[in-house]
């Protein structure tokens, strides 16, 4: 209904909002919404701007496909009105001024009251969504880990795309494990501090000094199997937009292995981490 909205607009209305609104629009606005701006403007600009408006008002007050309106108040004299709705259980404050013979709406609620900061406040969140860079074509990750069976070890991974990677801990000459796994994340996005929560799905290979000689076993083809196993890896990474590319984590690693009649050489481990997104 918001062309309709559109025919009540002000031109002081679509003046001081249509910036905020059309980028609102373009940001929130299904397919046929932004279309529609896109055939009015090719008609009038200035319409599509109050298009712009009229959309905002309406998603400000739609709730779940449906706008039940009723005026609670009308208050004011000569040229100018403040009419208050109720609409779906809420109220909405909007002025009403005298323009070219006809009442038109100067404000309406918080979507169109010409308040400059949420054009200011969508500017600095775009800024801080650009500046935030935690999904790089390459990242590496560098810390400290804490191997169950095995006690301090060094922890050290890469990936592509944040899709799929290689890590490894060493401990030194003892023991060592290389893994290559695919990765799952997930974003929450608090502003200027995105939180990543992760699950690597992966093949681990193990050298381990203390891997009995007579433990080893060999296969129906002949070759001599080392440690190896499945390995479930998950936890958090933390980045803010005032370090672009550098965040931090932690995680667990649980390891399912495949000989289960041999000692597991690296079963659990924790770790913390910082990386850098390229």
């Amino acid at each position: 209904m918001y062309p309709h909205i559109a025919a009540f607009l002000s031109s002081t209305c679509v003046g001081e909002n249509a910036e905020y609104a059309i980028s609102e629009l373009f940001e929130k606005g299904n397919r046929t919404v932004q279309q529609g701006f896109v055939e009015k403007c090719e008609d009038s600009v200035v319409g599509a701007m109050g298009y712009a408006v009229a959309w905002t008002i309406e998603n400000s007050i739609r709730d779940q496909g449906t706008i039940k309106a009723a005026i609670k108040e009308v208050t004011g004299s000569d040229e100018e009105y403040t009419v208050l709705f109720t609409i779906n259980n809420k109220d909405f404050s909007s002025i009403w001024i005298r323009e070219f013979g006809t009442w038109r709406i100067k404000t309406f609620g918080e979507a169109a009251a010409g308040n400059k900061e949420l054009l200011a406040k969508k500017g600095k969140k775009r800024k801080n969504e650009e500046a935030i860079r935690i999904y790089g074509l390459f990242n590496i990750e560098a810390g400290y880990a804490f191997l169950f069976e095995k006690g301090n070890a060094v922890y050290a991974s890469a990936n592509y795309m944040q899709v799929i990677g290689a890590g490894v801990y060493f401990t030194g000459s003892d023991f060592w494990s290389m893994g290559i796994f695919g990765q799952f994340r997930g974003t929450i996005n608090k502003g200027a501090v995105v939180i990543m929560p992760y699950v690597n799905l992966g093949v681990e290979f193990q050298h381990d000094k203390d891997w009995d000689e007579a433990k080893k076993t060999i296969d129906t083809f002949g070759r001599l199997d080392f440690p190896w196993a499945f390995a479930i890896q998950g936890g958090i990474k933390i980045t803010t937009s005032k370090i672009s590319g550098l965040y931090g984590g932690a995680g667990f690693q649980y390891n399912v292995f495949t000989l289960n009649d041999n000692p597991d050489p690296m079963k659990m481990a924790v770790l913390v981490m910082a990386g850098y997104s390229f």
